[in-house]
């Protein structure tokens, strides 16, 4: 079966938007479908490169698989998905897990679909497309998949086939056309190569995955793309990137630190001689290193002037620190993540707030959107089978687990199954009742060993 060209980013054919102007004639940067915020944020800006780098590598953990489920236990599996997301109540995940378990037969892994999440396309394994697509999605508001199916008998592309390969193509490339009457109907898609090239996709052969839009134009159909997170974040990155701009040309060109005059400098002569006797006298008494520390001295009638740093300077480092919690709350990355000075308990804890508020709920969108297409595509029952992400599987969230096993292992009020129950496991026969130790039975109750014969 054919396969078709595989539609590449090289230019996005567009005119860029006027720029916008601010007070005192500052320029700010124009909004181009999250392409600026690439430019601009991704490529130049340190803070929102190591919250993208943060977000990738944690999202590329976390595997995808097929599972096939117990058909005896559908509402058990369905009820595990739901509490899944509830990562933040240990007692919810903990049945999560053992719900999960019981109503799965196992994983499928010798499958056209589980092959497909591990190799979508001839340049990518699964975790570097997730990467990916997880990536645009953060910078520009959009993870969008191009499906390709090949073409049918006319040599059109098909839509009725299991995909061949999967790309992803960013949002400033992909064009959303309509019947211009409904604003909820797309027709097609349309994706904008070099010199304007234009490529026509069915509808059926794209997948979006958005951020929230709350912006409705009927005209264009913006709400139902995605919206940037970072464009709300646009003037922090600004800011950050003129502030490391103007220290790196203070670095560079240095300056005074002050000014030294003669007072009596309509008194002296202009000549060159006197000019080069004045600079050679502060070179020697002042500057340099064989003066360090030393008390100069200069004959004449000299003053100074401190230049020091001015109130708004001072504020530079304080808003640049602003800025960058601004930045990484947008992206949903605990500011903490990118303190250089933090514990090893602090850190841990940040990267299990990061699971919790930011990774898991990507990866339960990303699953679900997988689940109500790909199994289709590929002639899977979704009464039997599922595509699956096991966050559990994370090292971070160890330490979680390890804590709720310590809660319940010496709690004697606690039967054996309520114990498994509670950490995760299927609970056991003879396991309900309640066993306890010796030692803590009433000092009026007579052990069973005084009534042992000898």
């Amino acid at each position: 079966m054919p396969i078709l060209a595989t539609p590449f980013p090289i230019n996005n054919g567009f005119a860029p938007p006027a720029p916008k102007m601010i007070g005192n004639e500052v320029t700010l940067y124009a909004s181009k479908d999250g392409e600026n915020i690439i430019d601009k944020g991704y490529n130049l800006n340190a803070v929102v490169y190591t919250c993208l780098n943060h977000i990738q590598k944690m999202f590329g953990k976390i595997p995808f698989y097929v599972v096939e489920i117990n058909p005896d236990e559908k509402k058990t599996f369905a009820e595990s998905q739901r509490l899944i997301k509830l990562l933040h109540d240990p007692r919810a995940i903990a049945e999560a897990k053992r719900m999960r378990k019981k109503s799965l037969d196992g994983i499928i892994e010798d499958n056209n679909l589980a092959k497909f999440l591990n190799r979508p396309n001839r340049n990518q394994t699964g975790v570097a497309y997730r990467q990916m697509l997880v990536g645009y999605k953060k910078l520009t508001g959009e993870g969008n998949g191009w499906l390709n199916r090949g073409v049918d008998e006319m040599g059109n592309q098909a839509t009725d086939r299991a995909p061949l390969e999967m790309f992803v193509i960013p949002k400033y490339i992909l064009q959303l056309i309509g019947n211009g009457f409904d604003p909820w109907e797309i027709l097609k898609y349309q994706i904008t190569l070099v010199a304007g090239q234009h490529i026509n996709v069915p509808k059926e052969n794209i997948q979006m995955w958005i951020e929230n839009n709350f912006k409705f134009v009927s005209t264009t159909l913006d709400h139902l793309r995605g919206q940037p997170p970072l464009e709300a974040a646009l003037l922090q990155i600004q800011g950050l990137n003129e502030g490391a701009i103007r220290e790196i040309k203070e670095s560079v060109n240095g300056g005074a630190n002050g000014l030294l005059f003669r007072k009596d400098a309509k008194e002296m002569p202009k000549d060159p001689g006197t000019v080069s006797w004045m600079r050679e006298q502060i070179n020697n008494a002042v500057n340099g290193k064989d003066v360090a520390g030393a008390i100069a001295w200069m004959a004449g009638e000299w003053g100074y002037l401190p230049f020091g740093k001015t109130s708004q300077e001072l504020q530079r480092v304080e808003l640049s620190a602003r800025a960058t919690d601004d930045i990484c709350n947008v992206l949903g990355v605990p500011p903490g993540l990118l303190k250089a000075n933090q514990t090893y308990e602090n850190a841990n804890s940040y990267f299990r707030q990061f699971i919790y508020q930011t990774i898991a709920p990507e990866a339960y969108g990303l699953r679900d959107l997988w689940n109500n297409t790909l199994l289709d595509m590929f002639g899977m029952d979704r009464e039997k089978y599922a595509i699956d992400c096991d966050i559990l599987s994370l090292p971070e969230l160890a330490e979680d687990m390890k804590n709720q096993v310590s809660a319940v292992q010496n709690a004697d009020w606690l039967s054996k199954n309520e114990k498994r129950i509670a950490t995760g496991y299927e609970p056991i026969e003879d396991g309900d009742y309640d066993l306890v130790p010796k030692d803590s039975a009433p000092i009026e109750i007579p052990a069973l060993d005084d009534f042992a014969e000898d």
